[in-house]
């Protein structure tokens, strides 16, 4: 029969001979985390246990002679006195921080305080309660450590992963104008475009991926229209859509509506979305793209006729490196980025991210995000043409980016030179002038930034428009081009619709 907890037990005999003050002492004594008892004007402790001289290495008697402030690590001083300060004042009740104390043996050991403040009318104390975290802190920098690395190294696998990517791409379009009566040839260069497109998408979704985990993924925000952001997301996989015979249908209210976010984010968003229907609907399938407003939302639903997700798979599809399993045809299920990233950037514009699927009957993305409350047309800047030949150099110590780089600029009609380094480039300057200059930051004598800054500095090339290529696409590093004095930075494959533009434009008002 289980004991009877209903009536309140009476005191073990035994403590009620034990004062307060006696029963306190043992707690604080045999305390497993280090106690302390100072006086709060001057910090100087009055009782400590031996826990506190564990942690720190003094004796009872050396802690009672010194102050916290003299046992606190100096680079933590001042940010810990400032905030002593401000709980003695009485602005919160509980104080918690994390510093480092200096140990007797000259070594610094990180710790975790928790103080109250004790008025004994005569003398106003705090108690602290001082945990050792030197493992959980050294854990945590490992895991830091860590992800700084992994982080460095898919920078650096989507850096060098962009050159050869760029030759190939390159060489596509260069292969497009090309003519000839072997519809093989055609055929080919369909192949290598759009797999080295996938690949581009690839190497984008490693790298947002670290973004991602880190947080470090920003917006650059402004009214952007959903009928344009669909529009754009679904030209990404026109081709895809014919290959694959299927049916695609949009919806779009009849108002213009505006959200209030990234155009490239947002466009990121729906093409993985797409691509995801394209993929695993099979051939003469039919997706649908409806579009719905409300009060203070824009609704975009992307239904599939697919294979739909296995209904384990459901509860994990948003996270990272989680991914389907394999479709019928034996399409690999991908690496479990793009829907992780995909919910990631729609939670950065406020919005909310929802699946429905049945195995077999397809699936039904639905994004959910607050339009603007305003109506209103975005500016419209009409570029001014200038002269459709441009005379470029090209500064790239790859020779196969280059040379096929060169190629496509020449068949489009640019006088085009090219320069393996800095110094070449600078000395091909002194016997020629161009008006562009398509620069790669990581030449192999001095940095495209130097580059840019020496030729700024001569009155030749001055006013030239400058355009770094780089392997490296983060806001981080388009900043720090127009900062050191370009005018353009294009990501490695460069897009040569996006150049093209470039070329054709007003170039006095192309930044970013």
């Amino acid at each position: 029969m289980p004991p009877d907890y209903s009536q309140r037990a009476s005191p073990i005999p035994a403590l009620e001979t034990i004062s307060a003050t006696e029963l306190f002492q043992q707690m604080f004594d045999k305390a497993d985390m280090g106690m302390a008892l100072a006086e709060v004007n001057t910090r100087r402790f009055l009782r400590v246990n031996a826990k506190l001289c564990e942690i720190t290495g003094y004796s009872e008697s050396e802690l009672l002679n010194t102050t916290a402030v003299a046992l606190t690590h100096p680079e933590d001083r001042a940010t810990d006195t400032a905030s002593f300060e401000r709980f003695a004042r009485g602005e919160t009740d509980r104080r918690v921080v994390e510093k480092r104390y200096l140990k007797r043996d000259g070594t610094s050991v990180w710790v975790r305080i928790t103080t109250t403040i004790i008025d004994f009318g005569h003398v106003r104390c705090s108690f602290g309660i001082t945990e050792d975290i030197a493992a959980r802190k050294a854990a945590f920098s490992a895991l830091e450590a860590v992800e700084r690395r992994t982080n460095q190294f898919l920078a650096m696998l989507g850096h060098e992963l962009r050159n050869p990517l760029a030759a190939i791409r390159n060489c596509s379009e260069l292969l497009q104008s090309v003519s000839s009566e072997d519809d093989r040839l055609h055929r080919l260069q369909h192949v290598i475009d759009r797999q080295s497109h996938n690949l581009e998408r690839l190497v984008n979704d490693l790298l947002d991926s670290a973004r991602v985990s880190t947080g470090k993924i920003t917006l650059s925000n402004s009214y952007v229209s959903v009928a344009e952001i669909l529009n754009e997301a679904l030209e990404t996989v026109q081709q895809d859509i014919a290959m694959s015979h299927h049916e695609l249908t949009l919806s779009l209210p009849e108002q213009e509506i505006y959200i209030y976010g990234d155009r490239l984010r947002l466009v990121q968003i729906f093409n993985n979305l797409l691509t995801n229907a394209v993929k695993y609907t099979p051939d003469h399938g039919h997706i649908d793209v409806r579009a719905s407003v409300d009060e203070r939302h824009v609704t975009v639903a992307i239904t599939d006729t697919g294979i739909g997700i296995p209904p384990d798979e459901l509860p994990n599809i948003f996270k990272l490196f989680e991914q389907a399993g394999r479709s019928p045809a034996g399409n690999d299920g991908g690496l479990g980025i793009g829907l992780a990233i995909t919910k990631r950037l729609v939670e950065l514009h406020n919005g909310e991210i929802y699946v429905r699927s049945h195995q077999g009957l397809g699936s039904t993305f639905r994004v959910c995000l607050p339009h603007g409350n305003r109506r209103i047309q975005p500016a419209v800047h009409k570029p001014l043409p200038l002269q459709t030949q441009s005379r470029i150099l090209i500064v790239e110590d790859n020779v196969d980016v280059a040379d096929s780089m060169a190629m496509v600029l020449v068949d489009k009609g640019h006088e085009v030179r090219v320069a393996p380094n800095a110094k070449a480039a600078l000395d091909m300057c002194e016997k020629w002038s161009c008006d562009v200059f398509l620069i790669d930051i990581g030449l192999p004598d001095i940095s495209g930034y130097d580059l840019v800054k020496q030729l700024r500095a001569r009155e030749s090339s001055r006013s030239a428009y400058m355009i770094a290529v780089s392997g490296h696409a983060q806001r981080s590093d388009i900043e720090h081009s127009l900062q050191a004095g370009f005018d353009r930075h294009l990501v490695k494959p460069v897009d040569f619709d996006s150049l093209a533009a470039v070329l054709s434009a007003d170039r006095r008002s192309s930044v970013g």
